[in-house]
């Protein structure tokens, strides 16, 4: 709540002042072959995937080293339930969902789970 009081505000006017202003935007305004190159949807996807994949898995990671650490859970995580909210599975982000397979999406970080 404190966090939402204190910056609320100027976080809607950053999402309303970014709404054209972004990749996917820039993306959609490409000419129709240009949306189409592999290359660019390639780069697009990896963008995505680091952002929403690989780095919470990280943040995930460093996450269970420091605070599974028994029954007891730790001040720093402000009383959340860390390991049902951290997985990318259970956030499924994804910037460009027009860009994935309905069955990528729907594994959207399983693959870390699976293989640790």
């Amino acid at each position: 709540k404190q966090f939402e009081k204190k910056y609320q505000t100027e976080l809607i006017e950053l999402a309303k002042e970014y709404q054209s202003k972004n990749l996917w935007r820039k993306f959609k305004e490409l000419p129709e072959a240009d949306q189409n190159r592999s290359d660019i949807r390639e780069q697009l996807k990896y963008f995505d995937a680091n952002v929403n994949i690989n780095w919470p898995l990280m943040h995930y990671k460093s996450a269970v080293r420091y605070l599974n650490k028994g029954a007891t859970d730790i001040a720093a995580t402000g009383g959340t339930n860390w390991q049902k909210y951290l997985p990318p599975k259970f956030q499924k982000r994804v910037f460009y969902p027009e860009l994935w397979k309905e069955k990528e999406i729907e594994e959207w970080g399983l693959a870390f789970l699976e293989n640790g």
